[in-house]
This record gives C-alpha cells, sequence and structure tokens, in this order.
C-alpha cells in the first residue's frame, strides 16, 4: 500500500501476490464476494503495470491527475449501478449487513480504475470503502468478539490511516507537478 501512496510501479507485483493468496483464501471459505472482488483486483494488477508503465513520469512514479467533473459524475453514476446490482444479489443471497457490505465491490471497482488511470480521486473511494469496513468489522467484533473478527478490525483501520496517507500524498505530488 505504501508503494501505491508513493506512486510507484513495484505496488502491482506486491499486488498480484497479495490478490493471488486472497483469492485462494476466499476460494476456500467459499466467500463469493471476496472471490469476485479479488479476481477483479487480480486481473486489475496486470492491467495497471501496463497503464502505470506507459505514464510513468521522469522519477519513475506515475503522476497524479485530477478528475473533470464530467468524469467523476459518470464514476458516481457507475458507483450507484454496481452497488445496485451487488445489493439485489446480496439481497437474495440472505447477506450480512448487506447495505453496508455491497458497497466495498463498486467503491473497490471505481478506486481500482481510479488508481490504475492515476486519478488522485481514488482516495476518495478508498477511505470511504475503509470507513465501511472498519464499520462492517467493528459490528462483527461486537457479535462474535473473536480473533478473526479482531484481526480484520485492525488491518481495515491500518489501511484506513494508509489512505489518508496515500491521499496526502497524491495531493502533494500533484502540487508540485
Amino acid at each position: 500500500l505504501i508503494l501505491v501512496d508513493q506512486g510507484r510501479l513495484t505496488n502491482y507485483s506486491w499486488g498480484v501476490l497479495g490478490c493471488a493468496v486472497w483469492l485462494i483464501v476466499a476460494l476456500n471459505n467459499h466467500l463469493i464476494g471476496d472471490i469476485a472482488s479479488q479476481s477483479f483486483y487480480f486481473v486489475m494488477q496486470f492491467v495497471g503495470i501496463s497503464v502505470w508503465h506507459k505514464n510513468k513520469g521522469r522519477d519513475n512514479t506515475v503522476q497524479a491527475k485530477k478528475l473533470s467533473a464530467k468524469n467523476a459524475v459518470l464514476y458516481l453514476i457507475m458507483t450507484f449501478v454496481i452497488y445496485g446490482i451487488v445489493l439485489g444479489i446480496s439481497h437474495s443471497l440472505h447477506g450480512a449487513q448487506i447495505y453496508l457490505d455491497a458497497t466495498l465491490l463498486p467503491l473497490g471497482i471505481i478506486g481500482q480504475v481510479l488508481m490504475t488511470y492515476g486519478y488522485r480521486s481514488q482516495w476518495i473511494a478508498w477511505i470511504v470503502l475503509d470507513v465501511i469496513n472498519v464499520i462492517i468489522w467493528t459490528r462483527a467484533l461486537q457479535a462474535d468478539p473473536s480473533a478473526g473478527a479482531t484481526s480484520m478490525l485492525a488491518l481495515q483501520i491500518m489501511m484506513l490511516i494508509n489512505s489518508f496517507y496515500g491521499q496526502y500524498m497524491w495531493l502533494k505530488k500533484s502540487q508540485t507537478a
């Protein structure tokens, strides 16, 4: 995650490994939502490598770009459409915390696409996603105070802190560019 914060292409090498491991865990535990999201993230690692390689600057990092208002509206509409689809599927499968849980895949897709193309607005998606994950895992920990829920909550808190740091770094980078 810190490599993403710095705009380093090598973040995708670690992303491939992380997605592959998480995908294997999701497959072994029959976590359909995680299988879908990790499959998407896994494919996007290779797309990201290609796009970031083409767009890297003199310092070997990707340059942070500002999203136009028109594209921001399109991404927002896309997020709500995907949310509606995921919410419908989650509802029909009787998922847990479906209104919150259904936000994770659309926010992850939008965040990943924005990250791949070097838009600093990605951090809004990641921050919202991480806040929702903190809420989900806080509720899960309250319902069942297990080691798994505790470690997932700790992970999500660290990812949220990293997202704030990443947003700071990308805004700082775009102001100096």
